[in-house]
């Protein structure tokens, strides 16, 4: 519980750290994005049928639930 108050205090009050940021910086943080969304597409298409059946097994329930008048 300490240390995040800590952490939190030190990047407030940070000073200017005059780092080089290297030109193939952006392209590995690129990489970094493509490669979250093709393992989000992946996650999604493996389980896909096992969303399906979760979603509509609720709007299925909430449907018999209501009563006809």
């Amino acid at each position: 519980m300490f240390l995040l108050p800590v952490l939190m205090l030190s990047l407030i009050f940070a000073v200017n750290a005059w780092a080089y940021l290297d030109p193939g910086t952006g392209s590995y943080f690129f990489q970094i994005l493509i490669g979250m969304l093709v393992g989000i597409t992946f996650s999604l298409k493996l389980f896909w049928r096992k969303i399906k059946t979760l979603f509509s097994r609720y709007t299925t329930q909430k449907c018999s639930d209501e009563k006809p008048e």
